[in-house]
């Protein structure tokens, strides 16, 4: 005969397990809505708000688009029409992630015509249909791509819509690079002057994080597509709580605020294509920068470029170092060329990183005027 005290305890004992049950389920789901509403409201925190007046999906010569958005001239036109390029993985919020931070905005309040470019697979070029993802064959497009195709069609729609017959071009990291193998594969008549920020003719694969690519080869040239945005997404919520207290290899974090870094990874880090991840790493595997069939040397055609140029650097850049961009200003044969390493050192404020050359809390102070400066000297030349 059982005991009514051991029933009585096995019936509590089953209710309280039941309830820890339940309670832990509860747990988890709230446990896995949290972020997710943590992300709202980091959202809402973090939406871009746009300043560029026209916008234009302009095709390419090979069947994809490119997009082109226009900041007017507040004020006295100045010069020739400046485009501004991003880099690897990046669209259109990366030269205007807020009024305070917008180098495209600044330059326009100069008096300046900008377009920012964003190539093909970035931001509203995205509207190809090669994107879909189980076309993977036509996903796979490559920085040839970028330099034969989409460079070309941006300069000439710029130029048929204004009055001039070149454009000046400023490039961040791979932005500058496309640049660099186009007027060095090119007769370049179609640009004037040529800024570079961060920009290498090859990448230094001593650095952890190219190690690490070289690495991953092999399986990267499997995936067609990598969905950058949405991790990047993601993660912002975290960037914007923890910037204070985790090194970042993209930027320099005491020369970016948390809200700026956070909208980096929520607004301006996009999807690249399996192609273009494999012939990065094929630079940093052998220290080149060659076109995709390895028949041009992009960095020994930098020779051929006449052009006025300007490159500046970073002295605490870690994804491209200042030797790695003094690489590229000593091969450049330009007779009118100036290299500016921003630095503590060298009379600014902060050392500067990767990303915060173009988003970092002093750039309208203190990098947009050397640009400036530099692109008037040439104005009134």
């Amino acid at each position: 005969m059982s005991d009514p005290n051991t029933s009585l305890v096995q019936r509590e004992e089953r209710s309280l397990a039941k309830v820890s049950r339940r309670v832990m389920r509860r747990m988890a789901h709230a446990l896995a809505v949290v972020p997710v509403l943590g992300q709202a409201i980091t959202s809402r925190l973090l939406i871009p708000r746009h300043s560029f007046d026209e916008t234009h999906v302009v095709p390419t010569d090979d069947g994809a688009n490119v997009a082109l958005h226009r900041y007017l001239p507040r004020g006295p036109r100045r010069g020739n029409p400046i485009i501004l390029c991003h880099g690897i993985a990046c669209n259109r919020h990366f030269w205007d992630i807020s009024p305070e931070r917008s180098f495209a905005q600044a330059l326009a309040s100069a008096g300046r015509d900008v377009w920012v470019l964003e190539m093909r697979g970035h931001g509203q070029s995205h509207r190809v249909p090669a994107l879909e993802p189980w076309k993977a064959v036509k996903v796979r497009w490559d920085f040839d791509h970028y330099v034969h195709h989409d460079l070309p069609a941006a300069i000439n729609f710029v130029r048929d819509r204004g009055s001039s017959k070149k454009v000046d071009w400023i490039g961040h990291s791979m932005g500058g690079m496309v640049i660099y193998a186009h007027l060095g594969t090119t007769a370049g008549d179609d640009v004037e002057n040529l800024i570079t920020i961060g920009s290498p003719t090859f990448i230094d694969n001593r650095f952890w994080a190219w190690k690490l690519a070289g690495a991953l080869s092999g399986p990267a040239s499997l995936i067609p597509h990598f969905p950058v945005r949405l991790g990047a997404w993601a993660a912002s919520g975290a960037v914007l709580a923890l910037h204070p207290f985790v090194p970042n290899p993209i930027y320099s974090k005491e020369n970016m605020s948390a809200r700026d870094a956070a909208m980096l990874f929520h607004n301006v880090l996009d999807d690249i294509s399996g192609g273009e991840v494999s012939l990065g790493i094929q630079f940093i595997k052998e220290r080149g920068f060659r076109s995709r069939d390895g028949k041009v040397s992009y960095a020994e055609q930098l020779r051929t470029i006449r052009h006025p140029a300007l490159l500046l650097a970073g002295s605490r850049d870690f994804l491209v170092m200042p030797r790695d961009v003094r690489a590229a200003f000593d091969r450049i044969s330009s007779e009118d060329k100036t290299m500016h390493i921003l630095g503590k050192k060298q009379g600014y404020t902060h050392d500067y990183g990767h990303a915060d050359l173009v988003l970092g809390r002093f750039v309208k102070t203190e990098v947009v005027p050397i640009v400036l400066d530099w692109l008037e000297e040439r104005t009134r030349a």
